[in-house]
């Protein structure tokens, strides 16, 4: 897959990304205002692992972690996640980055 569109259910680990031996990098970017919880090669639990707490967040994986499965557990709702799995695209964090005053 080079792009995609996920769309998760709440309370369980679900599998975002396949494993792929080929794959090098990926950026994942959650378009929803709906929390998760991301994990590399293991099931996706709440509380453990990379946390998506805000629309607009993302992660770009490397190397040997973006050959494993990447899966995800969603709080609540129906998050959405956007997926790129090619080189020379990159997603920053929307205006959730920094605290305000």
């Amino acid at each position: 897959m080079a792009s995609g569109t996920i769309v998760l259910t709440s309370n369980s680990s679900q599998q975002v990304l396949a494993a792929d031996p080929n794959r090098d990098h990926y950026t994942l970017q959650l378009i929803t205002q709906s929390p998760l919880y991301l994990a590399f090669g293991e099931t996706a639990v709440s509380t453990k692992g990379l946390y998506l707490a805000h629309r607009q967040d993302s992660v770009e994986v490397w190397g040997a972690k973006a050959r494993l499965q990447c899966n995800a557990y969603p709080f609540s709702s129906t998050p959405t996640i956007v997926t790129e799995t090619f080189e020379g695209v990159t997603f920053r964090s929307g205006p959730n980055m920094f605290p305000t005053s």
